[in-house]
């Protein structure tokens, strides 16, 4: 179970508004069709990461609150 909880703690981070200003930064991401964040700079990145139960709580409320935002589409 630890694992799932992480995977998509992590999941939902790298989603996350935060990360995605810091992927797409000029001076990080390549590519004009498609960016991308190279490999250096991706594991150079930092990720906020609480306490396992936190990270539970975080999960559970987005899966709770996702399929809410996806009707309102």
């Amino acid at each position: 179970m630890w694992e799932v909880s992480v995977n998509k703690y992590l999941y939902y981070y790298l989603l996350s508004p935060t990360f995605m200003r810091f992927a797409n930064a000029s001076d990080k991401s390549k590519g004009v069709a498609y960016p991308a964040i190279g490999e250096k700079d991706f594991f150079n990145g930092l990720i906020a990461l609480p306490p396992l139960a936190e990270q539970k709580r975080i999960v559970a409320k987005i899966e709770e609150l996702l399929p809410l935002c996806e009707r309102l589409k």
